[in-house]
């Protein structure tokens, strides 16, 4: 059958749906609904219904069904704006709403089958296949093939059912015809044959499709699914996401809780996985899940939290509220998860959990959104992070976590621009730290902004620890407090202290590929270079672009004597970012440490010379004079670095680099200058 709506032919003996003249062929699971929802268009589709006839016997989330929708839609030419395809009837279900019309096609047995085929078999991904929505029509990204065994040697029927070539099958054997005893025996070994295919391939397919042998999970390990965008407005994006980062930081001031952290959660965003293979990636014994649709100043957000083993719901619950309601809506929904999960709530959680870091819904607004472009990471991000921030304070001029989050981005940039002084944004961090102090002293993420200001800058190191500790305190399941204690810990030689505190980072955030990059980084700097370049191989795997981690397996490489492997990787950075000063620095020291003179000087010359026009960190050239033995130059650069205020410098007593320097004066000299040794 050929199902034609709109611009649209979904043909159900080929597995595909064309659009404009471009065939896409669709995934199992997202071809399933689509037909599902097109041979039902006379009615509205619940959600529990759709499950249960495409995902039978299995629980699929919300945000699993509506990235399947999104799916369809994409494929369609549809989108949950227009909804002129399928409609979303939220509290309710789906209905297929394009006029249909139908066309007859050939193989209609195989039509049946293949619907048969598509309610009974899970969804499983090819190799190298990922679990994102459908492409949309006409993308090169190769589709997975339909669920229909190949039947080699099948009898073929006709339309009506009959076999083609019956006289070949059917007719019966000519009593007067006796068969030989060795003709006998022939059929008997064909027949054992024959069954014993069957029986291989009825047991690999059990193999194919069997669930996974289980493991208990411990269901106060929870995850907070991205919350599924359901605003007209597609750019309001970022308030379903701030939504679920606001759940994360909500669920991780409780210490009876472990919660995943949001750089691990995100990547499911629009996935088509199930609850259960989501909860065994991440080892979590419950996952909280829903959706969130603002429009003008109304707000509904629905939300469930599930048990991974049984897929059964814990809890569920649907708010329809004002806008500016959504903060009690946030403090209700991790307090009634806490509740669910038998977790007794202290008073001072309980009030951490209620508190709110501002009463004024458009600064919250624009705070969202400053989180929303500093969570990318990127020199552009943070400084436009600090204009929403900025404009945020503006309506309250009270807002603790507002300031925080002007430090935050403002401290962060000169790891992510190698073109910022550090001094430039010194003051700036130091204003923004004081005033984030004095309006919200009791919020963890201010307590973490102020520990990494007297960390990176202030070189206060009491206070960091102190401050800290605080944070811990707030927010003791807070990945990213715990993976900045972990630096702190390093830059006092604390090296097993900081394995410790950053492998429990690890817990928080499993597939981060920067926790990992900064596991790996504890590892060289206790000179264990074989577990660092095993953390930072592992770090690429989960980012091949992740540049950090290339430039950790550059220095483990080059401390283990191995020159080749070390010039290998800084090619490969070339040939990613090109000369850039972070490939430079990496580029530069390489050279030198493997005996390659002419190169490290020539990196050496570039550098100089791009500082004639743009700000370049003293710090790589001090490194490229250290390896090559030229320590007058060394020291001058680094002096130069100190008067930058360079937070690199803060692992002075934890790098190798600095090793053929130790026993130099001058060194000692900078180590108390800093404060590092008395």
């Amino acid at each position: 059958m050929i199902y034609v709506f709109g611009d649209c032919e979904l043909d159900t003996c080929l597995y595909t749906l064309q659009r404009a003249g471009q065939t896409n062929r669709l995934r199992p699971k997202v071809f399933g609904v689509c037909l599902y929802l097109l041979e039902h268009r006379d009615r509205v589709v619940s959600r529990e219904e759709l499950g249960a006839q495409v995902w039978p016997g299995q629980f699929i989330s919300h945000a699993t069904l509506e990235g399947v929708i999104r799916a369809v839609r994409q494929a369609a030419g549809d989108s949950g704006q227009a909804q002129g395809i399928i409609q979303t009837l939220h509290g309710y279900g789906y209905r297929f709403v394009a006029g249909v019309e139908e066309r007859a096609t050939q193989g209609a047995g195989r039509e049946v089958q293949l619907a048969s085929a598509l309610r009974v078999l899970p969804e499983a991904s090819a190799p190298g296949q990922t679990d994102v929505p459908t492409p949309s029509v006409g993308s090169a990204e190769t589709p997975e093939e339909p669920p229909v065994p190949v039947q080699h040697g099948a009898t073929t029927r006709d339309a009506a059912g009959q076999p083609e070539n019956s006289a070949d099958v059917s007719a019966p054997i000519d009593r007067g015809e006796r068969l030989t005893s060795s003709q006998r025996t022939h059929r008997v070994v064909q027949a054992l044959a024959a069954l014993t295919l069957i029986m291989l391939a009825a047991w690999a397919l059990w193999w194919w499709v069997r669930p996974e042998a289980t493991v208990p999970l411990d269901k106060s390990r929870i995850a907070v699914l991205p919350f599924v965008n359901l605003s007209p407005e597609a750019d309001n994006s970022y308030f379903a996401d701030g939504m679920t980062e606001e759940l994360i930081f909500q669920l991780s001031k409780v210490r009876a809780l472990t919660v995943i952290a949001r750089t691990s959660v995100m990547k499911y965003k629009g996935t088509l996985k199930d609850v259960a293979t989501i909860g065994r990636e991440l080892r979590v014994g419950t996952i909280l899940e829903g959706s969130v649709r603002q429009a003008d100043n109304h707000v509904r957000i629905n939300a469930q939290l599930v048990d991974v083993a049984s897929q059964g719901h814990l809890w569920s619950q649907e708010y329809d509220r004002e806008l500016r309601e959504v903060f009690e809506v946030q403090s209700d929904i991790a307090t009634s998860v806490a509740q669910r999960l038998k977790v007794q709530l202290t008073a001072g959680e309980k009030r951490r959990i209620e508190k709110q870091g501002t009463g004024n819904l458009e600064a919250y607004t624009l705070y969202l959104q400053g989180r929303y472009y500093r969570n990318m990471w990127t020199e552009e991000s943070l400084r436009k992070a600090v204009a929403y921030f900025e404009q945020a304070i503006d309506r309250d001029p009270t807002y603790a976590l507002a300031y925080a989050g002007i430090a935050d981005a403002y401290l962060l940039l000169p790891f992510f621009s190698a073109t910022t002084a550090p001094m430039e944004v010194y003051p700036r961090v130091m204003a923004a730290v004081e005033q984030a102090l004095q309006h919200g002293e009791s919020f963890g993420a201010v307590q973490t902004t102020v520990a990494s200001a007297k960390l990176w800058y202030a070189w206060d190191w009491a206070g960091a620890e102190d401050a800290f500790k605080q944070a811990l305190a707030l927010s003791p399941n807070d990945a990213a407090t715990h993976r900045r204690y972990a630096w702190y810990l390093m830059t006092r030689g604390r090296l097993k202290d900081a394995i410790a505190v950053m492998h429990r980072a690890q817990e928080l955030n499993p597939v981060s590929p920067g926790i990992t990059r900064n596991v790996g980084l504890a590892f060289y700097f206790a000179r264990q270079y074989d577990q660092a370049i095993t953390q930072f191989r592992t770090s690429l795997k989960l980012d091949p672009n992740f540049r950090t981690a290339y430039s950790g397996l550059v220095y483990a490489y080059l401390q283990k004597g191995m020159y080749a492997e070390a010039l290998a990787a800084c090619e490969q950075m070339l040939d990613r970012w090109g000369r850039t000063p972070w490939v430079l620095w990496d580029l530069g020291y390489a050279s030198a440490v493997s005996g390659q003179r002419s190169q490290a000087r020539q990196v050496l010359a570039e550098l100089q010379e791009r500082a004639q026009h743009a700000y370049v960190r003293p710090l790589a050239s001090a490194w490229i004079s250290i390896g090559l033995d030229e320590k007058d130059a060394a020291f001058a650069w680094l002096e130069k670095a100190y008067a930058d205020r360079d937070p690199y410098l803060t692992l002075l007593n934890a790098d190798p680099v600095y090793d053929p320097l130790r026993a130099d004066p001058r060194f000692t000299a900078l180590l108390k200058n800093i404060g590092l040794r008395r």
